[in-house]
């Protein structure tokens, strides 16, 4: 059979979106990573011996993607992908029906971190100690008064409107060379490598913002 070239082409891209869990996110990689350091399930809720379930082997996977991965047996895991935003990380107990979910959202290509996972497989929930992020940003709004950026990804795909609010009070900003730079002196559409934490709200804070030349 003779394939006609301009009909295939579409199908494969199709057939990769599928695999991806759909174009949004398609030709970035985020990273989420962590690590889990308790894992309840049934049995330790009914106060049985060894309620307590090894936290080797546990698959952690961003649901509606392909992207996914398993704990080590110190409970480290990476999950790398095409994915972006607000998303669902589903962690999976190996031979078991029981699952732990939390809702995350990642700025996209860069890396959210957990920090000290706790797994409730009886309500279903996950939870962390505290969260990081590492991304490349644009700013996109300047509120002084507010004490506030507004950013977003430098690699958000085309059509994302995923935003982020950074604290600036208990944030600092610095220029290429390393000086500080104030907030009146910041202008929209420049861009940043961000590091912080993830506050309560969502928003980011404790944040280091280097500004690019």
């Amino acid at each position: 059979m003779k394939w006609n070239s301009a009909a295939v082409l579409p199908l494969l891209i199709a057939i990769w979106a599928c695999a991806e869990g759909g174009t949004r996110g398609s030709g970035i990689s985020t990273l989420v990573a962590g690590n889990v350091v308790s894992v309840a399930d049934s049995a330790s809720a009914a106060g049985a011996q060894h309620g307590e379930t090894s936290l080797a082997g546990i698959r952690v996977r961003v649901e509606g993607t392909g992207a996914r991965g398993r704990t080590d047996a110190d409970g480290q895991f990476t999950v790398r992908g095409a994915f972006e935003g607000q998303i669902t990380l589903v962690f999976d107990l190996p031979d078991t029906d029981w699952q732990a979910r939390i809702d995350l959202d990642v700025p996209a290509a860069g890396t959210l971190t957990l920090n000290n996972v706790y797994l409730d497989t009886v309500h279903g929930e996950a939870s962390a100690e505290s969260q990081g992020v590492d991304f490349e940003a644009i700013i996109t709004g300047i509120d002084c008064d507010g004490q506030t950026l507004t950013l977003i990804s430098s690699q958000h795909p085309a059509g994302d409107d995923d935003q982020y609010i950074l604290r600036l009070d208990t944030s600092s900003v610095r220029d290429a060379h390393g000086n500080l730079v104030p907030c009146a002196a910041l202008r929209s559409g420049e861009q940043a490598s961000v590091v912080g934490s993830v506050n309560p709200d969502g928003s980011f804070g404790d944040a280091t913002v280097d500004l690019k030349d």
